[in-house]
């Protein structure tokens, strides 16, 4: 659903979704690995790393996804 709402360019829905349910499942890694790639896409950087970080943090050890995009985009600030 919320990727749908991201390519008909209705973002501000989709990080609203996302959001919400980051607040129904904060230890989720998957829902705030979404959230902190849509935030970080929508130029709201600092926000978006600070969900990557949890996604990191809760992800299980094997799971890569959430360090990749969270070493992803701590280059794009450095750049």
């Amino acid at each position: 659903y919320v990727s749908y709402l991201i390519d008909l360019q209705k973002r501000p829905e989709a990080l609203k979704a996302l959001r919400q349910a980051v607040l129904i499942q904060p230890d989720s890694p998957d829902m705030q690995l979404s959230l902190g790639e849509a935030l970080a896409e929508a130029d709201q950087l600092n926000e978006g790393l600070q969900h990557l970080k949890y996604a990191v943090q809760f992800a299980r050890p094997s799971d890569p996804r959430p360090g990749e995009a969270l070493r992803k985009w701590q280059a794009k600030i450095k750049k």
